[in-house]
């Protein structure tokens, strides 16, 4: 995603997700024992970063619909860090606000853009007092 290759990056994480599986829950999965048949791996953390780079890529390449149902699916897994939750939960609003947009694009029911205005001027500073100055001080 940092160097712009969105489809790329979808394209990874969809690879990802697709070895994890899309029902992946961790309290249904046997957990692993030995460090060699992969016991080190979080699948739940990689299923959660995997979920999100897609979304964001769906994002990246402005395709709404997906990003929703990525966005979405995080969301809900209860299992999953409130903090990433909260976080699709918002991205969710973002993408749906998104798609409207466009629908209302497609069907030319776009709202007018409003006129740019120019700032108005500033108006000339004003003369300093012509009152007389005080007279010196004679001490």
């Amino acid at each position: 995603l940092r160097t712009g290759d969105h489809t790329g990056a979808a394209a990874d994480a969809g690879v990802v997700l697709n070895l994890i599986g899309t029902g992946y829950h961790p309290l249904r999965e046997a957990k692993v024992e030995k460090e060699e048949e992969g016991a080190d791996v979080d699948l739940s953390d990689a299923f959660v970063k995997a979920l999100k780079r897609r979304a964001e890529a769906w994002e990246g390449r402005e395709k709404w619909e997906e990003a929703v149902k990525d966005w979405g699916l995080l969301a809900g897994l209860d299992w999953a860090g409130q903090k990433a939750r909260n976080e699709a939960a918002r991205a969710v609003g973002r993408c749906r606000k998104m798609v409207s947009q466009s629908k209302e694009a497609e069907n030319g029911d776009a709202a007018p853009k409003p006129a740019v205005t120019k700032p108005k001027p500033r108006p000339p500073p004003k003369p300093a007092s012509l009152s007389r100055p005080a007279p010196p001080s004679q001490a």
